[in-house]
């Protein structure tokens, strides 16, 4: 029985590398590329892997870990699923609860003694200048539970009802004269920061371990974090992670790799800033580089592509069949992504196939398999044809049906279905001549309306939104 959706792959992240995951996709170039930039930039760095969704980014983190294990000996790697950990509150927390496991793994890079060191280290500390800390008024400085910010400024400015004592306070704090509670408050509140402090520079010291910097600075070790599914997350978390990994990781040799899309991420800065913030500019604090993730699928092996995909999904001749005829004559179309292919698998699975494959007939197989291509890769020209807008231009730029005379079975069928939809494009004494003695009951049963027609009958009813 044929299946909907890709079997999840079963990526041992820290082992594998690319070897074992070529059966649709071989992005082990992408992969070297990805890891000499990192190899070779020793400034703390963030680097964001640009891809859309449906592009295999995560598919392609995970074998990348395992490889650039595989392939760099000093080299140290966390994978960190960000949209895994999005319910909780402090993505700091979070991180390096994740970042401790790894290093004090046995499997991991790290030795024992100084990964149990570290680890311990950073989730002693990590809660102390997290958002945790301000939730639970936690000081480092003090050992104990202190007044947090806004309860120490309330005891020394008091309440909206003290809106009169609140003036003289101040006064009598310009000359020094408040009284020995808010002194306390004060103080408090100043030993509380100095304690963060000191928590971050403990923070960065134990990073720093963990790189062996040489006598002149430059780490001798590199710290790799991946941090995948960014762009799922909410909006709040994704930027405050984004803000996190900044200001807490600044260490040579500390490299942050995120998978994402970088459109999203700025619908999600404007989520939280509004219209008016340049997004672009706004993540460009954060992202030293980014990498465009191709779809690594290109003219000369679309349809190999697609021919191991239906394979895997178990869908064979009818609509798929001919839908290699389109993606063959298409292949120069940047439309075509892997998400678009998949989409498509799925249609030649679910439609239903007319009867009757002669004479007059024998096209709207070809038309409905050209609707399903258009579903995949250019549903705004779908909504165009349902609202009965649809225009010869719109079909010639997208499915280019022009070579009536190809030597490909499959090219020329195509062109002929389509301007048969389109007959003013061809004069009439050019049908006569090539359809010769079939000529009238083939183009009576055609025209502008048909692709309409076949797609609400065949098409139109199934929807793909929720298979993934």
């Amino acid at each position: 029985m044929p299946r909907l959706s890709l079997p999840e792959p079963d990526i041992n992240i820290y082992k594998d590398g690319f070897d074992k995951h070529k059966a649709l996709l071989d992005r082990s170039q992408q992969g070297q590329h990805l890891s000499h930039l990192v190899e070779t930039l020793d400034d703390p760095t963030t680097i964001a892997v640009d891809g859309a969704w449906g592009a295999g980014k995560s598919h392609f983190l995970k074998c990348w870990v395992g490889q650039h294990l595989r392939d760099n000996a000093d080299t140290e790697v966390l994978y960190f699923d960000a949209f895994a950990h999005d319910y909780l509150d402090d993505p700091l927390v979070a991180l390096t609860g994740a970042l401790a496991a790894r290093i004090e793994d046995p499997a991991s890079k790290t030795t024992p003694k100084m990964g149990q060191k570290v680890g311990e280290t950073i989730k002693k500390v990590a809660p102390f200048v997290g958002r945790t800390a301000l939730r639970l008024g936690i000081s480092l400085a003090t050992a104990g539970i202190v007044n947090r910010a806004d309860e120490a400024l309330e005891s020394i400015l008091g309440t909206d009802e003290e809106a009169e004592g609140d003036a003289k306070n101040l006064a009598q704090a310009g000359a020094g004269s408040l009284s020995a509670d808010a002194e306390k408050a004060i103080k408090d509140f100043w030993q509380a920061e100095a304690g963060k402090r000191a928590a971050m520079e403990a923070f960065h010291t134990a990073l720093k371990t963990l790189t062996e910097p040489d006598e002149s600075g430059k780490p001798t070790r590199r710290l790799v974090i991946v941090v995948d599914e960014l762009d799922r997350c909410r909006p709040d978390y994704a930027l405050n992670l984004l803000e996190i990994i900044k200001h807490f990781f600044p260490v040579n040799g500390v490299t942050f790799v995120l998978g994402t899309n970088l459109r999203a991420m700025q619908n999600h800065v404007i989520a939280r800033y509004g219209a008016g913030v340049d997004a672009a500019i706004y993540l460009q604090k954060f992202v030293s580089f980014s990498m465009r993730l191709s779809d690594g699928v290109n003219g000369s092996n679309l349809v190999a592509y697609f021919d191991k995909l239906i394979a895997i999904l178990g869908c064979v001749g009818g609509y798929a069949e001919v839908s290699k005829g389109y993606i063959k004559h298409l292949r120069g179309n940047s439309d075509i992504t892997l998400r678009g292919l998949q989409s498509l698998a799925r249609l030649c699975i679910l439609t239903p196939e007319p009867q009757g494959q002669f004479n007059a007939e024998r096209y709207k197989f070809t038309l409905i398999t050209g609707l399903l291509y258009l579903q995949a890769m250019n549903p705004d020209v779908i909504d165009k044809m349902r609202k009965k807008n649809l225009e010869w231009k719109d079909i010639s730029d997208h499915l280019r049906p022009y070579d009536l005379l190809s030597r490909d079975v499959y090219e020329r069928e195509i062109s002929e279905a389509w301007l048969l939809c389109f007959q003013d494009q061809k004069s009439p004494g050019f049908w006569i001549n090539h359809l010769g003695d079939d000529v009238d009951i083939i183009t009576k049963s055609y025209g502008p309306d048909t692709p309409r027609q076949l797609y609400e009958r065949y098409v139109g009813s199934i929807s793909l939104d929720l298979i993934s």
